[in-house]
Order: C-alpha cells, then sequence, then structure tokens
C-alpha cells in the first residue's frame, strides 16, 4: 500500500499526474517542491504555472525524466499497468493514492504531510475537511434521501458506481446513487437504463 513508501528526507521534487492529487499535495503543503502536473491542473492557481507532463490518457516520458522527480503522484485508476513498469523501469518513485470515501481524503492529506514533513499544514487542512464534511452531514441528515444519476460524459452516457467517491459525496447530501450497483467504477450505460432508473435529479 502507498502508506509504506519510506523517505530519508523530504522529496524536494514533486510531480502530480492527476488533478484531484496537486490539490491535495498542495493543501499538504507540498507546493514549493511541485515541479509538473498534468493537464487540467487549475487550481490552487499556482498550479497553473506548473509545466504539464501529459494528460489521464498520455504521459510525456522524456519531460518527466528531465525533471528528475523525488516523488511521482499517481492516481491508482487513471495508471495503467504498463506506465506503471515503466516508472519501476526508471527507478522512479510512485506514490499511489485513490480515495474511493471522502475519509480518506484526510488520511491522504495526513500521509502527504507525512512524506513532505508538512504535518502541521496537513494536519489543519485535514481538520478544515473533516468540519466540512460534518457539517454538510449534519445538514442533510433528516431530509428525505433523493434518486439521483451523476452523468460523467454524454456520448457515451458514463456514470459512477458505489465503489466511486463521487457516490460517497452524494450520500453525504441526502442522495442515493441510481447506479450504485453498476459493476464498473465507471460504466457506460443505455438511454433505457437510465430512464428505467428513475432517477429524480
Amino acid at each position: 500500500s502507498s502508506a509504506k513508501v519510506a523517505f530519508d528526507a523530504p522529496p524536494q521534487r514533486i510531480i502530480s499526474l492527476a488533478p484531484n492529487l496537486t490539490e491535495l499535495a498542495y493543501a499538504a503543503g507540498m507546493g514549493p517542491h511541485m515541479v509538473a502536473v498534468t493537464a487540467y491542473s487549475d487550481y490552487p492557481a499556482a498550479a497553473k504555472k506548473l509545466p504539464q507532463v501529459g494528460d489521464a490518457f498520455h504521459l510525456d516520458w522524456e519531460r518527466i525524466v528531465a525533471l528528475k522527480p523525488d516523488l511521482v503522484l499517481a492516481w491508482k485508476s487513471g495508471l495503467s499497468a504498463g506506465d506503471r513498469a515503466e516508472f519501476e523501469r526508471l527507478h522512479l518513485r510512485l506514490l499511489v493514492l485513490e480515495p474511493r470515501r471522502l475519509a480518506d481524503i484526510p488520511k491522504d492529506l495526513r500521509l502527504l504531510g507525512r512524506v513532505a514533513g508538512t504535518g502541521s499544514v496537513a494536519e489543519s487542512a485535514a481538520r478544515a475537511f473533516e468540519r466540512g464534511r460534518d457539517a454538510l452531514q449534519r445538514k442533510y441528515a433528516s431530509r428525505s434521501v433523493v434518486r439521483a444519476y451523476f452523468q460523467i460524459a454524454a456520448s457515451p452516457l458514463l456514470t459512477v458506481n458505489g465503489e466511486h467517491i463521487i457516490s460517497d459525496v452524494l450520500r453525504l447530501c441526502g442522495a442515493r446513487n441510481v447506479f450504485a450497483d453498476a459493476p464498473l467504477l465507471t460504466p457506460a450505460i443505455s438511454s433505457e437504463a437510465l430512464v428505467g432508473a428513475r432517477p429524480q435529479i
């Protein structure tokens, strides 16, 4: 698991391979050591100024190697087996994260804080996140549950199942994902299936 990554000294040159991880890295205090990101890493604003080394489908290996990272943050379901093998071949240190529940986010923030030696920054970010989540939980606790469909792409129609963190966000806010039981994390569905699922929103 990712928590087993051991460091002699905090990493000084960090690359993030996903926008969500870029945001977590900055929140955990890694900002000064970020040297590159991938496409759509637009938060916080500082991330927009960094060079890009690819997107969700293709990595620019020459650029990655040239930047000499001592840590690469990767997102498990966004990392192909081939890419993982290439990182091993190049002896580049990978930290693979995959938050599936909202509770994983403060956990990952604290882990990044330990890795970066920025524990107090990461701890306050984690606590702020937990406070926000708890406030939403209280706000929606007594409301009746709404059947929701979450669309991530229009053609083909793509949604998320109950294992995806988006489903956890829906649950928190009093909604139930109508495709929670789908076997794939991001399934393609038919318009008939969508009508049959009878979402209210």
